[in-house]
């Protein structure tokens, strides 16, 4: 299940997600997400939340690949927050690719990711 997280900031989009990614819900929840808030930002800021992770659909991952493409250059900010192992290393390993700040946070480390998404300085997290 994926559900948008709400009280971000305007140019940000957070979205928690919980067990299987499946491609309907990607075109259903996080396509329409992003592109309402790219049609009054050039760039935006990304909160993703993995919970509970049981696995993603190969046409998910198509959609999303084909979402980056079209939006390579359209964010500034990237957290992933997650205590999954080996999320924070493919997070890891593509981050030096993407024309954007990508940051890591564990989920007792939810609030500073929130907080440095919409720019504040992490010491101000609280």
């Amino acid at each position: 299940m994926m559900e948008i997280i709400k009280d971000l900031p305007d140019d940000t989009v957070g979205i928690i997600s919980r067990g299987k990614i499946t491609a309907k819900e990607y075109e259903a929840v996080i396509i329409p997400a992003f592109e309402e808030k790219f049609k009054t930002h050039d760039k935006l800021n990304a909160l993703f939340v993995m919970e509970d992770y049981e696995g993603v659909e190969l046409a998910a991952l198509w959609d999303d690949a084909c979402f980056g493409i079209k939006h390579w250059s359209g964010f500034k900010r990237l957290a992933l927050v997650t205590d999954m192992d080996w999320a924070k290393s493919a997070a890891a390993f593509v981050a030096w690719m993407i024309p954007a700040e990508v940051r890591v946070f564990t989920m007792s480390e939810i609030d500073q990711a929130r907080n440095w998404v919409a720019g504040l300085p992490l010491e101000d997290a609280a």
